[in-house]
Protein backbone atom coordinates (compact mmCIF):
# COMPACT_ATOMS: atom_id res chain seq x y z
CA UNK A 1 0.00 0.00 0.00
CA UNK A 2 3.26 2.01 0.70
CA UNK A 3 4.69 1.70 -2.29
CA UNK A 4 1.35 2.57 -4.18
CA UNK A 5 1.22 5.88 -2.65
CA UNK A 6 4.59 6.08 -3.01
CA UNK A 7 4.13 5.46 -6.84
CA UNK A 8 1.14 7.35 -7.06
CA UNK A 9 2.99 10.24 -5.82
CA UNK A 10 5.98 9.79 -8.18
CA UNK A 11 4.09 9.72 -11.25
CA UNK A 12 2.05 13.15 -10.21
CA UNK A 13 5.32 15.23 -9.84
CA UNK A 14 6.22 13.72 -12.87
CA UNK A 15 3.16 14.38 -14.55
CA UNK A 16 2.89 17.76 -12.72
CA UNK A 17 6.41 18.91 -13.95
CA UNK A 18 6.04 17.45 -17.75
CA UNK A 19 2.19 20.49 -17.68
CA UNK A 20 4.87 22.96 -16.49
CA UNK A 21 7.74 22.35 -18.94
CA UNK A 22 5.16 21.97 -21.84
CA UNK A 23 3.54 25.00 -20.68
CA UNK A 24 6.95 26.98 -20.30
CA UNK A 25 8.14 26.02 -23.83
CA UNK A 26 4.85 26.90 -25.11
CA UNK A 27 5.62 30.76 -23.65
CA UNK A 28 9.24 30.56 -24.76
CA UNK A 29 7.80 29.41 -28.46
CA UNK A 30 6.69 32.98 -29.64
CA UNK A 31 8.21 35.68 -31.99
CA UNK A 32 7.23 38.67 -33.80
CA UNK A 33 8.08 41.42 -35.78
CA UNK A 34 7.92 44.80 -34.62
CA UNK A 35 8.08 47.62 -37.00
CA UNK A 36 7.14 51.42 -36.82
CA UNK A 37 6.19 53.31 -39.85
CA UNK A 38 7.18 57.20 -40.32
CA UNK A 39 6.14 59.47 -43.48
CA UNK A 40 8.40 61.61 -45.51
CA UNK A 41 8.44 64.40 -42.51
CA UNK A 42 9.77 61.84 -40.15
CA UNK A 43 6.52 61.71 -37.64
CA UNK A 44 4.66 58.21 -37.38
CA UNK A 45 1.79 57.18 -39.07
CA UNK A 46 -0.60 54.85 -38.06
CA UNK A 47 -0.75 52.34 -41.70
CA UNK A 48 -3.41 49.53 -42.10
CA UNK A 49 -1.38 45.69 -41.72
CA UNK A 50 -1.97 42.63 -43.32
CA UNK A 51 0.45 40.06 -43.58
CA UNK A 52 0.95 36.73 -45.03
CA UNK A 53 3.45 33.79 -43.95
CA UNK A 54 4.59 31.21 -46.64
CA UNK A 55 6.13 28.41 -43.81
CA UNK A 56 7.70 26.11 -46.45
CA UNK A 57 7.19 28.07 -49.73
CA UNK A 58 5.36 24.84 -50.80
CA UNK A 59 2.03 25.40 -49.17
CA UNK A 60 -0.40 27.69 -49.46
CA UNK A 61 0.17 30.81 -47.54
CA UNK A 62 -1.11 31.51 -43.73
CA UNK A 63 -2.64 34.39 -42.53
CA UNK A 64 -0.49 36.20 -39.78
CA UNK A 65 -2.35 35.02 -36.75
CA UNK A 66 -2.04 38.52 -34.78
CA UNK A 67 -1.64 41.67 -35.81
CA UNK A 68 -1.34 44.13 -33.34
CA UNK A 69 -0.54 47.91 -32.12
CA UNK A 70 2.06 48.21 -29.72
CA UNK A 71 3.00 51.53 -27.51
CA UNK A 72 6.45 51.52 -26.38
CA UNK A 73 7.69 53.14 -22.71
CA UNK A 74 9.05 56.36 -24.79
CA UNK A 75 5.44 56.73 -26.41
CA UNK A 76 6.44 54.77 -30.32
CA UNK A 77 3.76 53.40 -31.93
CA UNK A 78 4.44 49.67 -33.25
CA UNK A 79 3.29 47.27 -35.09
CA UNK A 80 3.61 43.69 -33.96
CA UNK A 81 2.97 40.84 -36.45
CA UNK A 82 3.55 37.55 -34.74
CA UNK A 83 4.76 34.47 -35.95
CA UNK A 84 4.81 32.09 -33.54
CA UNK A 85 7.25 29.68 -33.52
CA UNK A 86 6.89 29.16 -37.38
CA UNK A 87 10.20 29.76 -39.00
CA UNK A 88 9.14 30.86 -42.28
CA UNK A 89 10.71 30.82 -45.61
CA UNK A 90 8.63 34.21 -46.63
CA UNK A 91 6.37 36.66 -44.53
CA UNK A 92 5.16 39.54 -46.77
CA UNK A 93 3.69 42.76 -44.67
CA UNK A 94 1.91 45.01 -46.95
CA UNK A 95 1.56 48.59 -45.52
CA UNK A 96 -1.59 50.59 -46.68
CA UNK A 97 -1.70 54.58 -46.09
CA UNK A 98 -3.86 57.45 -47.88
CA UNK A 99 -3.79 55.00 -50.76
CA UNK A 100 -1.03 53.93 -51.29
CA UNK A 101 0.62 50.20 -50.24
CA UNK A 102 4.36 49.56 -49.19
CA UNK A 103 5.13 45.65 -49.02
CA UNK A 104 8.11 44.45 -46.87
CA UNK A 105 9.38 41.00 -47.48
CA UNK A 106 11.61 39.03 -44.76
CA UNK A 107 12.80 35.88 -46.25
CA UNK A 108 14.41 32.76 -45.00
CA UNK A 109 14.43 32.71 -41.05
CA UNK A 110 14.36 29.11 -39.54
CA UNK A 111 12.14 27.42 -37.02
CA UNK A 112 13.43 28.67 -33.45
CA UNK A 113 15.27 32.19 -34.78
CA UNK A 114 12.46 34.73 -34.73
CA UNK A 115 12.50 35.44 -31.29
CA UNK A 116 11.12 39.30 -31.23
CA UNK A 117 12.88 41.56 -33.87
CA UNK A 118 12.49 44.92 -33.80
CA UNK A 119 13.51 46.90 -37.07
CA UNK A 120 14.52 50.38 -36.76
CA UNK A 121 11.70 52.83 -38.18
CA UNK A 122 11.18 52.34 -41.92
CA UNK A 123 10.10 55.30 -44.30
CA UNK A 124 6.73 54.78 -46.08
CA UNK A 125 6.99 54.69 -49.88
CA UNK A 126 4.96 52.93 -52.09
CA UNK A 127 7.62 50.19 -53.00
CA UNK A 128 8.78 46.43 -52.01
CA UNK A 129 11.98 45.93 -50.01
CA UNK A 130 12.78 42.90 -48.43
CA UNK A 131 15.88 41.27 -46.02
CA UNK A 132 16.85 37.98 -46.59
CA UNK A 133 17.94 36.57 -43.31
CA UNK A 134 19.41 33.26 -45.24
CA UNK A 135 18.49 31.30 -42.20
CA UNK A 136 20.42 33.54 -39.47
CA UNK A 137 18.63 36.34 -37.61
CA UNK A 138 21.58 37.12 -35.67
CA UNK A 139 23.93 38.45 -38.22
CA UNK A 140 21.56 40.69 -39.10
CA UNK A 141 21.12 42.52 -35.76
CA UNK A 142 23.06 45.75 -35.17
CA UNK A 143 22.54 45.11 -31.17
CA UNK A 144 20.27 42.34 -29.02
CA UNK A 145 17.35 43.76 -27.40
CA UNK A 146 17.23 40.44 -25.40
CA UNK A 147 17.98 36.75 -25.59
CA UNK A 148 15.61 36.22 -28.01
CA UNK A 149 15.19 38.97 -30.35
CA UNK A 150 17.43 42.14 -32.00
CA UNK A 151 17.18 45.25 -33.44
CA UNK A 152 17.79 45.61 -37.54
CA UNK A 153 19.10 49.02 -38.97
CA UNK A 154 16.41 50.09 -41.55
CA UNK A 155 19.30 50.45 -44.18
CA UNK A 156 19.21 46.03 -44.08
CA UNK A 157 16.01 46.60 -46.51
CA UNK A 158 16.94 45.93 -49.75
CA UNK A 159 14.38 47.82 -52.53
CA UNK A 160 13.12 45.14 -54.99
CA UNK A 161 10.85 47.66 -56.58
CA UNK A 162 9.26 51.11 -57.05
CA UNK A 163 6.08 49.30 -57.23
CA UNK A 164 3.89 47.22 -53.92
CA UNK A 165 4.56 44.04 -55.38
CA UNK A 166 3.28 41.14 -53.40
CA UNK A 167 4.55 37.33 -53.96
CA UNK A 168 2.31 35.50 -51.87
CA UNK A 169 -1.48 35.11 -51.97
CA UNK A 170 -4.14 35.29 -49.83
CA UNK A 171 -5.18 31.90 -48.91
CA UNK A 172 -9.07 31.38 -50.66
CA UNK A 173 -12.02 32.00 -48.10
CA UNK A 174 -13.32 28.98 -46.69
CA UNK A 175 -16.69 27.66 -47.77
CA UNK A 176 -19.44 26.38 -44.88
CA UNK A 177 -20.50 23.48 -45.61
CA UNK A 178 -23.88 23.55 -46.95
CA UNK A 179 -26.71 21.07 -45.41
Amino acid sequence: MKLHRTLSLVLLVLLGAAVYAGEASAQCCCGGVHLSVIGEDKKPITPVVTALISVDGHAEPIAARLIETKTSESGDETIRVSADCYGFKLMEITVAHQGGQMVLRLRDLPFGELGEIHFDPVTFRPSTSEIDFKGKAKGHCKETSDQFGCVIAAERWQKVSDKAETALKPPPPKTQPTN
